[in-house]
C-alpha cells in the first residue's frame, strides 16, 4: 500500500500498535499483542504487515486457519512482502502433510488390504530382508499374517535347537560335517536335524515368496 499523505498519521499509529504487539507477543502477552494487532488492521484494512502480524499470533496460539487466512490477505495485499508468503506456503504445506498423515494413519489402522497394494514394493529388498531373517520381507509386503506366521516358525526353530541339552553339539558337529574333516562326535540327534532341515526348507520359502508377492502385490497395484 502506498498512503497518501493524509493516510501517513494513519500508517504510523498502525506501526505504533504492531510495534508494540511485537513486543506483547516476545513477552508471551498473546492476547494483549492480538487486541493491538486487531486495532491496526481496522485503522488501515489494507495494510498489509499488520495481516502478516495477525497470522503470526493466530498461529501461535494454534488457530492455523485463521493464520492461513491472514497470511493470504496479507500476501494477495503485498505481493512483495515475502515473509508473508514464504509463512503462508509453509503453514499450507504442514496442515496438508498432516492432512496426508492422519488419512494414512486411517488406513493402516482400519487394515485395507486395498490400501495395502497401493504402496509399490521393492522385489529386490523383500528378498534382502528375507534373507536376513525370514519373515521380514512378507512383513514388507504388507503380508502381515503370513509373515508372522514364518518368523515365528523360524525363531521357535531355533529355539527348540539351543533349548536341548544336545543342541551345541549338535551345531558343532553339522559345521564339522559340512566345513572340517575333522569327524563329528556323536552323530546328529534326528530330532534336530529334522529341525534344522525344517528351518532351512523355511528359509528358502521365504526367500522365493518375498520377491514374487512383491511382484504380484505391484501388478495387482497397476505398478508393471
Amino acid at each position: 500500500m502506498k498512503p497518501g499523505h493524509e493516510l501517513d498519521p494513519k500508517r504510523d499509529e498502525a506501526d505504533r500498535l504492531l510495534g508494540k504487539a511485537n513486543l506483547l507477543r516476545m513477552k508471551g502477552e498473546f492476547a494483549e499483542a492480538g487486541s493491538l494487532v486487531q486495532q491496526a488492521v481496522e485503522l488501515i484494512p489494507d495494510y498489509a504487515p499488520a495481516w502478516e502480524m495477525l497470522g503470526d499470533l493466530k498461529s501461535s496460539s494454534g488457530d492455523r486457519t485463521a493464520a492461513q487466512e491472514a497470511y493470504k490477505q496479507a500476501h494477495e495485499l503485498d505481493p512483495k512482502l515475502v515473509s508473508a508468503e514464504r509463512k503462508y506456503a509453509e503453514l499450507v504445506l504442514a496442515i496438508t502433510n498432516e492432512r496426508l498423515q492422519q488419512e494414512e494413519w486411517s488406513r493402516m489402522l482400519d487394515g485395507s488390504e486395498g490400501d495395502l497394494l497401493q504402496m509399490k514394493r521393492n522385489p529386490g529388498l523383500a528378498f534382502l530382508c528375507s534373507m536376513c531373517v525370514p519373515g521380514v520381507g512378507q512383513l514388507y509386503n504388507g503380508e502381515f499374517v503370513k509373515g508372522g506366521i514364518v518368523l515365528g516358525l523360524f525363531v521357535v526353530g531355533w529355539i527348540v535347537i539351543f533349548a536341548m541339552p544336545e543342541g551345541n553339539l549338535f551345531m558343532k558337529n553339522l559345521l564339522r560335517m559340512l566345513f572340517s574333516a575333522n569327524p563329528a562326535r556323536g552323530g546328529l540327534s534326528p530330532l534336530l536335524t529334522m529341525t534344522f532341515c525344517a528351518l532351512l526348507l523355511t528359509h528358502l520359502y521365504a526367500l522365493i515368496d518375498a520377491p514374487l508377492s512383491a511382484f504380484r502385490r505391484n501388478r495387482a497395484a497397476g505398478f508393471e
